[in-house]
């Protein structure tokens, strides 16, 4: 982290001088609705196939 940085509730770094509650929607969407998959050339087909399987089950549960 670099000076001025913040960890959100997660660990997720916030930047830019800002603290946290300054943009409270824009806060919650990001450290609670936001989803990161990772995605990069790097990942191997075994990878990718653990992710949607994964996402797959995730977005199931919360349609049940």
């Amino acid at each position: 982290m670099r000076a001025g940085d913040v960890a959100g509730p997660g660990g997720e770094v916030h930047g830019g001088g800002h603290g946290l509650g300054e943009c409270p929607v824009a806060e919650r969407l990001w450290f609670t609705e936001h989803v990161n998959i990772p995605c990069h050339p790097g990942l191997s087909d075994a990878q990718v196939d653990y992710l949607c399987e994964a996402l797959d089950e995730s977005l199931s549960a919360l349609a049940a």
